[in-house]
């Protein structure tokens, strides 16, 4: 079910006019009645639609984004003649660690390299 809830006072409206097929108008009435005005009906249908268009428009980009990567891994694969590139992740990161230690260890000072021995 929709919210319904007043607008703030704190928060200017704009005036706007539209003109409405008859069944059209008397649809949001009886959507309205005896829960809020037409013009506030309005204006949650109207803030639901800009809400899903802006998600859509997130999720254009998303798949765009997704699509670009995927072009780009193309590319690498074809400049590899089809070869994957191999990485042992772990390795790596133990590589990284082993490497960030060592640099650790050169920075103190001498006696307490003795203690780390």
């Amino acid at each position: 079910m929709m919210n319904l809830r007043k607008p703030s006072m704190t928060k200017r409206l704009h005036r706007t006019q539209i003109l409405l097929r008859p069944e059209q108008h008397a649809a949001l009435a009886r959507l309205a009645e005896g829960q809020s005005s037409i013009s506030e009906l309005v204006r949650q249908i109207i803030q639901e639609y800009l809400d899903s268009h802006s998600e859509s428009v997130r999720w254009h980009a998303r798949t765009m984004a997704l699509e670009r990567a995927r072009k780009v891994r193309e590319a690498i694969l074809k400049d590899r003649g089809g070869k994957p590139i191999e990485l042992d992740v772990a390795a790596m990161i133990h590589q990284m660690r082993e490497e960030r230690d060592a640099q650790l260890l050169s920075s103190l000072p001498e006696n307490h390299h003795e203690d780390r021995d």
